[in-house]
């Protein structure tokens, strides 16, 4: 088991392409790695 930290500090939120192709890799991340714990930090 391991624990991926995934930090978030863009301004725009919803706007943004970073956070939609970095919530896109999460998704695929947390399927094949069911045992792993994301911890999402948002500055």
């Amino acid at each position: 088991m391991a624990k991926l930290l995934y930090t978030e500090s863009s301004p725009r939120k919803d706007r943004s392409a970073s956070i939609a192709v970095s919530k896109a890799f999460l998704e695929e991340y947390e399927k094949s790695h069911t045992g792993d714990t994301v911890e999402i930090l948002d500055l």
